[in-house]
């Protein structure tokens, strides 16, 4: 069963990988994204910000692996 749902989907599960400067310190953050439609890729509000703290500013930088 899983082998043939992962099949299906394989192509819409993304990384997200999301880093940003703080002064001489690197931060980095990873989760996971869905494709819900070309080039729109849904994903979880905290990947986004330093720590997954809410307060902290949004990250510089943000890859789609």
């Amino acid at each position: 069963m899983f082998q043939s749902a992962a099949k299906g989907i394989r192509e819409s599960v993304y990384g997200i990988l999301c880093r940003s400067n703080l002064g001489d310190q690197e931060i980095a953050d990873h989760g996971s994204g869905f494709m819900i439609a070309p080039g729109i890729i849904a994903l979880v509000a905290h990947v986004l910000r330093g720590r997954g703290d809410r307060n902290s500013p949004l990250h510089d930088i943000i890859e789609v692996i």
